[in-house]
């Protein structure tokens, strides 16, 4: 038997959910978007010593859209 208090329940619960992925991809957000402009200002000489990508590789990387890992 489905009651009120079932249903404000399950509100919630979805709620909470969607709150916890947003900041999740919030979270994230910050984090790629902080890494790619580092990854923008470093040296692309080292940078490709260190990492073994070519320039074109690096720039794809830190112009990449936070959604894409």
């Amino acid at each position: 038997m489905v009651t009120k208090q079932n249903t404000t329940s399950a509100a919630e619960s979805f709620t909470g959910c969607v709150r916890a992925t947003i900041r999740e991809w919030h979270r994230r957000h910050n984090i790629r978007s902080r890494l790619r402009t580092e990854l923008q200002e470093m040296d692309i000489a080292r940078t490709e010593q260190d990492t073994g990508l070519t320039t074109g590789d690096l720039l794809r990387e830190a112009t990449k859209p936070f959604w894409k890992a």
